[in-house]
């Protein structure tokens, strides 16, 4: 018995269709895949540097620390998170800041928080470069240089 042709059954000039629509379509496939890909990393550092910022507003209103202590305990935390380069350092791509408010609406950089009057709101930033969080090695779905940035407040107990 002969072996049969599984082609055999398509007229002679649909044998390549297939491959040309595939050839078509997977990159237009693949940029949406990498795009949710891309958005769906930017979104989690987000989140991260926005629970980095609860967690060190949280630890400078409660205890007697300075803001090189916070600095530290939220560059642990956000490394310990995949946050990458978060350590301190001439590398880093995160800053963090933490100010408290003066007058009625100023906002004023501080050193040492334990040092600020009961009931003061501190409010802490934290800031990281995604170009440094990405994924992909191309800047194709976000742009140079986004800042992704989380803050809290909380007063001082």
């Amino acid at each position: 018995m002969l072996a049969r042709n599984p082609l055999a059954h398509w007229p002679p000039g649909r044998r390549a269709a297939a491959t040309v629509e595939f050839a078509v379509v997977v990159p237009v496939l693949l940029v949406f895949v990498l795009g949710i890909i891309e958005m769906g990393r930017l979104v989690m550092v987000a989140q991260v540097n926005t629970n980095a910022a609860r967690e060190g507003a949280r630890y400078a209103a409660q205890g007697n620390v300075d803001t090189a202590t916070v600095d530290t305990y939220l560059r642990t935390y956000l490394t310990a998170a995949g946050v990458s380069n978060a350590a301190a350092g001439t590398n880093t791509a995160v800053t963090v800041t933490i100010e408290a408010m003066s007058g009625t609406s100023t906002w004023t950089t501080v050193t040492d928080p334990s040092t600020q009057a009961a009931g003061t709101p501190l409010r802490v930033t934290v800031s990281a470069n995604f170009n440094q969080q990405s994924w992909l090695p191309t800047r194709f779905f976000v742009g140079n240089n986004t800042q992704v940035q989380g803050v809290a407040v909380m007063r001082k107990e």
